[in-house]
C-alpha cells in the first residue's frame, strides 16, 4: 500500500483474470448478457476497490440508476431481501435491451466478486424474480476465492485495523 491503493488493486485483478484464463473458465459458464444472475444481489468491494470503481464511473461518464442505488441505500437487509429482484440489480447494470440482453456498463473495470462468480446455468434459468430464492449453479475456483480474500484483506480503509466490505452502491 506504500504507492496507494491503485495498484495493489489492479495486481490483484489482473491476477484473478490471469487464473480464469489458464483455467479456461469463461468456455464453461454463461455469462452473456442474457445472464444478470450474480448482478442482482448486494455487490460487496473492498475500500480500495469502491474508491477505484467510483473514480472509473466519472471518468467514464457512467451514470448508475439512480433508482436501484436509492432502494439499496434505504434497504434494511444485507442480501435486500427487503425489495424486489429487480431493485436489487447493480446500479451499474444496463436495463433490458429490446432483446432482454442486460450488460454490465463497468465490465473490464467490474469487482472481484463479480469477477469470481461464474454462472453455468443456460441464461434463461438465471430471471429469479418469481423465485428470489432459486438456485443457479455456480463454477467456484479456491484460487480465485482465494484471491478475492486477499483483495478484501489488502483492500481494507486507511487506518483501519480489520478489513471490511463495503456495498458497492456506498460508493455510487
Amino acid at each position: 500500500r506504500e504507492k496507494g491503493p491503485e495498484p495493489t488493486y489492479l495486481y490483484i485483478r489482473k491476477t484473478v483474470d490471469n487464473i480464469k484464463e489458464k483455467s479456461g473458465i469463461d468456455a464453461k459458464t454463461s455469462c452473456t448478457g442474457k445472464c444478470s444472475f450474480c448482478c442482482h444481489s448486494n455487490i460487496l468491494v473492498s475500500h480500495d476497490e469502491g474508491i477505484y470503481i467510483r473514480t472509473v464511473v466519472k471518468q467514464k461518464g457512467i451514470i448508475p440508476n439512480q433508482d436501484r442505488v436509492k432502494k439499496q441505500r434505504t434497504s434494511k437487509d444485507i442480501h435486500f431481501k427487503d425489495i424486489s429482484w429487480q431493485d436489487k440489480a447493480c446500479s451499474l447494470l444496463s436495463d433490458p435491451d429490446e432483446n432482454g440482453d442486460r450488460q454490465c456498463t463497468i465490465y473490464e473495470d467490474r469487482p472481484i466478486i463479480c469477477r469470481v462468480h461464474n454462472s453455468t446455468e443456460d441464461p434463461i434459468n438465471c430471471d429469479r424474480s418469481e423465485d428470489d430464492e432459486k438456485p443457479v449453479a455456480e463454477l467456484r475456483v479456491i484460487a480465485l476465492d482465494a484471491m478475492m480474500s486477499a483483495s478484501i484483506i489488502s483492500g481494507g480503509k486507511p487506518n483501519s485495523r480489520e478489513p471490511k466490505l463495503y456495498s458497492l452502491h456506498e460508493f455510487l
